[in-house]
């Protein structure tokens, strides 16, 4: 289908693609490379570490596009486009850098942190399905004040309040692996965070 072709996006759904089976239910807390990949590389990198055995996680997102009388098509796009994280310690670095597709590897400094990181966005891309609920304004929560979620499935969770394209919604951006996670959130589950007024 061309990439011109009129189109209408009807869902947007992340998920954590992790090999092998089961372990992202317990993340290790040491031997994490962090792998910037070339431009649409993940996948494909992804798959060869399955083969190599080198466990990993990839953050996707499907995106459902119907296109009117032509069906649906989904794709699986990056959700932090160029990064693989894989567990392998540095005697794995040359066998991965053969694949070819991977501009550098980071070597992490604090592991334990990264692995909580790493927890952490796959709770909130697990707590994000279902149906948004409706938004209560509230005048003191404006684009820039830091909140902390107090109630509802993000309990815990603190970023940055943001307002896109003159949508009336909430986008708070966690920061998590040094980088923001935008999701929407109800204002009626948010406070301000501690010395704001």
């Amino acid at each position: 289908m061309s990439d011109t072709a009129p189109h209408i996006l009807t869902h947007l759904q992340a998920r954590v693609d992790a090999w092998p089976e089961g372990f992202a239910d317990h993340l290790p807390e040491d031997d994490w490379l962090v792998l910037n990949t070339k431009p649409r590389m993940e996948k494909r990198l992804a798959e060869e570490l399955r083969q190599f055995g080198i466990p990993g996680l990839l953050f996707l997102e499907d995106r459902v596009h119907h296109y009117p009388g032509k069906g649906t098509q989904i794709n699986a796009v990056p959700l932090l486009g160029g990064y693989i994280f894989a567990h392998a310690d540095a005697g794995a670095r040359d066998r991965m850098l053969r694949t070819n597709r991977i501009r550098h590897i980071m070597e992490v400094c604090d592991p334990q942190s990264l692995a909580a990181d790493l927890s952490a966005l796959m709770i909130l891309i697990d707590r994000h399905r279902g149906p948004h609920r409706s938004i209560v304004m509230r005048p003191e929560l404006v684009p820039g004040r830091r909140v902390r979620v107090v109630s509802g499935p993000f309990t815990g969770f603190e970023g940055i309040i943001r307002r896109r394209q003159g949508q009336v919604r909430l986008i708070v951006n966690l920061h998590l692996l040094g980088t923001c996670v935008s999701t929407t959130i109800t204002a009626q589950d948010l406070e301000l965070a501690d010395g704001q007024s």
